[in-house]
């Protein structure tokens, strides 16, 4: 029988309980033997930290839980234990033998250990109600292909150790929230952190009908996050208030400092002054963790996790297409086979979003025609995903970044090594360099290989848009943001 077992886990809590009874009244306890349940650490914060009025206050709760139903029982424990009462004593003014109250005593157990499970599920499921209305609400029920960066991420997240910041990162329509999110509901799930926290930048969103919709949210600067943030994790907190940004960062920074708590900031790209948050997050992490997503990376910063979010392999990508028809009923995918599928995947890789896009699309247009689109920028659905995935990277590109990025159809799929694209691209290679650090940083370019050799090439979608929806940018001279 493993120590996992029902029964193995009451019979300990049990005699931890008693143990937590016969030390009611010792005032310099160490540690609690109630210190396994969730929630002990919310009524430890309760009491500055007292372990002693923490534990006395649990069972005090499961006490009076225990007289609703079975008051004799409670009224027999508090008697031996809270108040320190001799058996003989208790017995004798209860008109019971000392057998008698021996037997309920050790009825009673059972059942104050019931009580506080009760409790304590009750309040886990306060806890995960309260964690999840912070979350938006998902767009995915079923993930493809994201086992093995998000088992990661949980790993990173477990340790109670550095590094304290993880950056999430991709190329837009990628999957970075989506990820995120279901790593979050899952450490929700395990209550690993006191609190979870999350504020997005994002100032629009793309919806499964190929339409960008703004978000009414002013753009997010660094004492705005912070405010956001101590609104959601500290009860009572009025944003606006008389007090200056460093007196609401220091109450943010003694919440974050008092226990592990896990915060996402999602879209780090869209902040307004992005360099002034990592100093910041440095000071305020530890024993708290940060994830960050982003579609540009962060590999200049010394301290930070790294994870990257691939593309969907075909066997990935072939199941969210068939998971999506399904979804919303589209026939003529469903009945359709792998081979005839396979041309979506060539048109825009493994890129979730664009994928989604597509088979919703195939509702009412043929599949000839949608890939035909998407190669000539047709159709209001199709400008408004590369809009949203690469409008704002490439507005922030300087004119010999944009003609590199534009040069890359030239590439193969398995991707140039640097000294042919210096030779492509008719630039010399310091100039060249520093293009190609700003478009793998924007992570509208991959590098791919090994410590001795690079290749440099571009994902599928990204081909397509070059193709034609760049050069229309390039000719309107737009000023896109996604």
């Amino acid at each position: 029988m493993n120590v996992e077992d029902p029964i193995v886990v009451f019979e300990a809590l049990q005699e931890n309980i008693l143990q937590a009874l016969s030390d009611w009244h010792h005032p310099y306890r160490q540690t609690s033997p109630l210190q396994s349940l969730y929630i002990y650490s919310k009524v430890l914060e309760g009491h500055h930290g007292n372990i002693q009025q923490a534990t006395n206050h649990i069972l005090k709760q499961a006490l009076e839980r225990l007289a609703l139903d079975h008051e004799e029982y409670a009224s027999v424990l508090q008697s031996r234990y809270i108040d320190n009462e001799k058996v003989e004593s208790a017995a004798g003014r209860m008109n019971i033998s000392d057998a008698t109250f021996h037997r309920k005593r050790n009825e009673a157990l059972p059942l104050l250990t019931e009580a506080v499970l009760r409790i304590d599920r009750e309040a886990m499921l306060k806890y995960r109600t309260q964690m999840e209305a912070r979350l938006a609400p998902s767009s995915y029920t079923q993930y493809f292909g994201r086992e093995k960066v998000a088992s990661v991420l949980i790993d990173l997240l477990n340790q109670q150790t550095a590094p304290w910041i993880a950056t999430v990162i991709g190329m837009g329509g990628i999957g970075k929230t989506s990820l995120v999110d279901s790593v979050v509901r899952q450490v929700i799930e395990q209550a690993s952190f006191f609190e979870v926290g999350w504020v997005t930048a994002s100032q629009s969103i793309f919806n499964a009908g190929g339409k960008i919709l703004p978000i009414t949210q002013p753009t997010i600067s660094t004492a705005s996050l912070v405010e956001k943030l101590c609104t959601q994790l500290m009860p009572g907190f009025t944003a606006g208030a008389q007090r200056s940004s460093e007196e609401t960062l220091a109450m943010l920074e003694k919440r974050l400092k008092s226990a592990p708590h896990l915060i996402v900031i999602d879209n780090l790209e869209t902040l307004a002054d992005v360099e002034l948050l990592l100093p910041l997050l440095r000071r305020l992490a530890n024993p708290t963790k940060f994830v960050l997503t982003t579609r540009h990376s962060l590999y200049d910063e010394p301290d930070l996790f790294h994870l990257k979010v691939p593309e969907l392999v075909w066997k990935d990508a072939l199941g969210l297409m068939r998971w999506e028809a399904e979804q919303r009923n589209i026939q003529s995918v469903l009945n359709a086979s792998d081979v005839d599928l396979y041309p979506i995947f060539e048109a825009v890789g493994g890129n979730p979003l664009a994928l989604r896009l597509v088979i919703g699309l195939l509702h009412r247009h043929p599949l000839k025609g949608i890939l035909a689109d998407l190669v000539a920028a047709r159709g209001k659905q199709i400008e408004a995903l590369y809009t949203h995935i690469y409008g704002q990277s490439w507005s922030r590109l300087g004119a010999i970044e944009q003609d590199v990025l534009v040069s890359m159809p030239l590439v193969s799929e398995e991707g140039g090594r640097f000294e042919m694209l210096v030779s492509m691209c008719e630039l010399d290679e310091s100039t060249l360099r520093r293009a190609l650090d700003t478009l793998v940083t924007f992570n509208l370019i991959e590098a791919r290989g090994d410590l001795y050799e690079r290749r440099y090439t571009i994902h599928s979608l990204t081909r397509a848009f070059l193709h034609e929806q760049v050069i229309r940018w390039q000719q309107r001279g737009e000023e896109l943001v996604a």
